[in-house]
C-alpha cells in the first residue's frame, strides 16, 4: 500500500480478511453489492474472536444432521460518528486493495457525508442522523448494482467502478436522502403582551372501549416496522429481512423463507427487496 502515503494500516485502519474477502469476492463475480458499516470490521476484532472457544452448532444438509463449529461473523459497530467514520474508511482501504475502487473516490464520498452530518440547520429542521448516512450510501450502491454491468477488473489504469461512484456522489436520487427532516416540534411565536386564557370547558367522557391486548409477536416488533403489516396469508414476514443490516439465515423456497419468516417487503408484500428500498416507500 505504497501509493497510500500518510496513512497506516494499522489498529482502526486494518481491514479484517472478512472484508477484504468480500471485497475480493465483487471483484471475481462482478455482482456489486452493499458493504454495510456492520460487515467492515478490523483486524483485531477478527483475531480477538478466533481466540475464543469454538461453540459446535447443528445444521441440516441434504437431509442429514451434520454437528461442527459454529461460524460466528464479527460485526463491526458504527453507533457513532468516529466509529461509523472507522467503518467507511476500511472499507475504503480493503476495496482500494482489491481494485476495485480507489481510495481516493470511495473517501471523497465518505467526506461529503462526514460534512452533511456537521452542517448546521435551518430552524424547524431536525439535525442529519447517522441513519440517514447509511441510507444515501446503501442507496449508492443499489443504483450501483442496478446500472453497472460488465465486468469490475481494471482495464489499463482506469478502475472502471471509480467514474459511475463519483458521478453518483451528486445523483439527486442519493443527495436527496442527505437533507435535513422537518422537526416535529412547533416553534413558538413571539407574544406582545401577557394574554388571558381562554376559557375551557369540561371535556365529555370519552365511553371506554375494551382494550385489544397485543400479542407477543406484536409487541417485540421493532419500532421501524410497527406501521407495516407483518403478517400475510402464507405466514409471517421475517422482521430482520426489513430492517437495515438485513437478514443472514439460509433461506429456502419460493418466495424466500426463513426460520424466522418470509423474505418479502413489508412495505408491498414483494419478493426481491425489503421495505428499506421498497419504492413504494420512497414516493409516498
Amino acid at each position: 500500500m505504497a501509493r497510500l502515503t500518510g496513512i497506516s494500516m494499522v489498529g482502526e485502519l486494518d481491514p479484517s480478511h472478512a472484508l477484504l474477502d468480500l471485497a475480493n469476492q465483487m471483484l471475481e463475480s462482478g455482482a456489486i453489492v452493499w458493504l454495510a458499516p456492520s460487515k467492515c470490521s478490523k483486524r483485531d476484532d477478527e483475531v480477538q474472536q478466533a481466540l475464543k472457544d469454538s461453540k459446535s452448532s447443528v445444521q441440516v444438509e441434504n437431509a442429514q444432521l451434520k454437528v461442527g463449529p459454529s461460524t460466528d461473523t464479527v460485526e463491526a459497530e458504527w453507533n457513532s460518528e468516529l466509529k461509523f467514520q472507522w467503518c467507511m474508511m476500511r472499507r475504503g482501504l480493503a476495496m482500494d486493495q482489491c481494485r476495485v475502487l480507489s481510495w481516493g473516490i470511495h473517501q471523497q464520498w465518505v467526506n461529503y457525508m462526514l460534512n452533511v452530518l456537521s452542517r448546521p440547520v435551518s430552524p424547524g429542521f431536525q439535525q442529519i442522523k447517522l441513519e440517514q448516512l447509511v441510507r444515501a450510501d446503501r442507496e449508492m450502491w443499489t443504483i450501483l448494482a442496478q446500472e453497472v454491468t460488465g465486468s469490475l477488473k481494471m482495464t489499463g489504469n482506469d478502475i472502471p467502478l471509480d467514474a459511475h461512484v463519483k458521478r453518483l456522489t451528486t445523483d439527486p436520487r442519493v443527495t436527496m436522502l442527505l437533507l435535513p427532516l422537518p422537526s416535529n416540534q412547533k416553534v413558538s411565536e413571539p407574544t406582545g403582551g401577557p394574554t388571558r386564557p381562554a376559557p375551557t370547558r369540561p371535556a365529555a367522557a370519552a365511553p371506554k372501549r375494551p382494550s385489544k391486548r397485543k400479542t407477543r409477536a406484536e409487541r417485540g416488533c421493532p419500532d421501524e416496522l410497527k406501521k407495516y403489516n407483518m403478517k400475510v396469508s402464507s405466514g409471517q414476514v421475517c422482521w430482520n429481512y426489513n430492517l437495515k443490516d438485513g437478514c443472514q439465515l439460509p433461506t429456502n423456497g419460493k418466495p424466500a423463507r426463513c426460520q424466522r419468516g418470509l423474505h418479502i417487503c413489508a412495505n408491498c408484500h414483494k419478493p426481491g427487496h425489503s421495505v428499506v428500498v421498497c419504492r413504494d416507500v420512497k414516493g409516498s
